[in-house]
């Protein structure tokens, strides 16, 4: 999980953002203007299980399982809007 700490992306700045490992979704934490509650959680639509930081370049990076054609588990990081990522 990560706090947004740019300008790039329609999120407000320093609002949580974190992957749910077992629904598998990127959500969107929504914190209070006094940070001392959550306003609500928004499901962003995104793919995200593993992980999710903020890039040099303000854009989301996130980890998600994907499946080989092996069926093992792998771990792929994309960027925030590839059609990867849905």
């Amino acid at each position: 999980m990560t706090f947004y700490t740019d300008d790039v992306l329609p999120i407000p700045r320093n609002d949580l953002l974190r992957c749910t490992y077992n629904a598998g979704k990127l959500e969107h934490v929504k914190m209070a203007p006094s940070f001392d509650h959550i306003d609500g959680i928004e499901d962003t639509g995104l793919a995200c299980s593993l992980d999710v930081k903020v890039g040099p370049d303000g854009a989301l990076y996130f980890r998600r399982w994907t499946r080989s054609t092996g069926g093992a588990a792998s771990a792929g990081v994309f960027p925030l809007g590839s059609t990867a990522a849905r």
